[in-house]
């Protein structure tokens, strides 16, 4: 029952089912309706919820990889550069007078040099990797070969 707004307000308005088992099943799906749309929110939630968290999660570990990657280039950058500079002050201070150690300090700076670019070169490519502009191409090596390039090339 309802009362109507003023200057009407002494009427009363009521409605009344003639089936009320009507009304009833009609609640009845309605209150079902209202629990899944409250279950389908519900669970939509979580899985956004989920969702974000594990990109999250994702992202911190690849922000981590990035820092261990940019610590352990920049050691590795830092070794050869050491190296030429103390050779390199050697030679510029006159401190080597022999010919034969001479040459052999400018052998080991250029050696060093073209471990150096080998490190930048391979810190590019996975950069470029990281940026999608590289792709692999998978073919057949030589492995005993590549074994004996990188001997001849680690070797003092």
């Amino acid at each position: 029952m309802a009362r109507l707004a003023r200057p009407f307000d002494f009427l009363e308005v009521a409605a009344y089912s003639e089936d009320t088992d009507k009304l009833r099943h009609a609640n009845a799906w309605q209150v079902r309706l209202y629990g899944w749309g409250i279950l389908l929110v519900a669970g939509s939630v979580l899985a956004g919820a989920w969702l974000i968290v594990r990109q999250a999660a994702l992202e911190i570990q690849r922000a981590r990889e990035r820092s261990d990657f940019v610590m352990s280039v920049s050691h590795d950058l830092r070794t050869p550069v050491s190296s030429i500079k103390v050779l390199a002050e050697s030679l510029y201070l006159g401190h080597v007078a022999e010919p034969e150690k001479r040459q052999r300090f400018l052998g080991t700076i250029v050696a060093e040099c073209d471990r150096l670019a080998d490190m930048i070169e391979r810190v590019l490519f996975f950069v470029r990797q990281e940026q999608k502009g590289m792709a692999y191409v998978r073919e057949p090596v030589d492995a005993g070969r590549l074994t004996a390039e990188i001997a001849t090339h680690l070797s003092p």
